[in-house]
């Protein structure tokens, strides 16, 4: 009686061992494809952003490109005229462009979401290594952004509050008090005003396009490596 006794009680151990190893088995391989599920949703999430990102950085360095030379060109006309005032001031009045092609960002909200929720590590260690790289970038180039334009606002700013420009949002409009004002620019003043807001901007297009051009390189080789079409 004992003998059956024991041999039912491990029969039924047993039973209960393997139903626990199943359920383990069971719920293991559902956690699995749910991370699966995850990763690619991640992955998928991701790649999407950095495909616009390539789009956008590919269009807006070249919009900086050809704003350069068109600074590059009318740094060739002011260099023309001879120490001409008068020509300078036309030149100035007619060609001069103050603004500058604004920045809106980097397409990373995947990368910041599950960065922030830890859950970065269910990509693989050299992806990720790529994508902290890529993005220190990006943080770089947007803190030179708001440095820059910081500057250049100063600049332009400071050249308008002395020579009035015919731009849709200056108060002071072509006509009497317009020409008043810049009858009374000297040569020395005006040349020294303009030669600071043209380096200003120089420097925001080279700075811009070439941190702009690093992020778009890094963003091109991860794109290339690690999400072959």
């Amino acid at each position: 009686m004992n003998s059956k006794y024991l041999k039912y009680a491990l029969g039924e151990i047993m039973l209960v061992m393997i139903g626990i190893l199943l359920a383990l088995q069971v719920n293991n391989w559902n956690e699995g494809l749910k991370e699966a599920k995850e990763r690619n949703a991640f992955r998928s999430s991701l790649e999407k952003e950095l495909q616009a990102d390539r789009i956008y950085l590919t269009d807006k360095i070249e919009g900086l490109k050809s704003e350069s030379d068109e600074l590059l060109l009318f740094k060739e006309k002011v260099n023309s005229v001879d120490a001409d005032l008068t020509q300078l001031k036309l030149l100035v009045q007619e060609e001069l462009i103050p603004f500058i092609t604004d920045f809106r960002g980097f397409n990373n909200n995947t990368y910041q979401s599950y960065s922030s929720s830890g859950r970065l590590n269910l990509l693989n260690n050299e992806l990720q290594q790529e994508l902290y790289l890529l993005n220190t970038m990006q943080i770089q180039t947007l803190a030179s952004y708001e440095k820059l334009t910081d500057l250049y606002f100063v600049q332009i700013s400071s050249f308008g509050q002395k020579y009035p420009l015919d731009i849709e949002i200056s108060l002071i409009k072509r006509g009497k008090l317009y020409d008043e004002i810049w009858a009374k620019a000297r040569l020395e003043e005006l040349g020294a005003a303009l030669n600071t807001w043209g380096t200003s901007k120089r420097n925001y297009y080279r700075i811009m396009i070439s941190n702009l051009q690093e992020a778009l390189d890094q963003t091109n080789h991860i794109l290339d490596n690690y999400f072959p079409q």
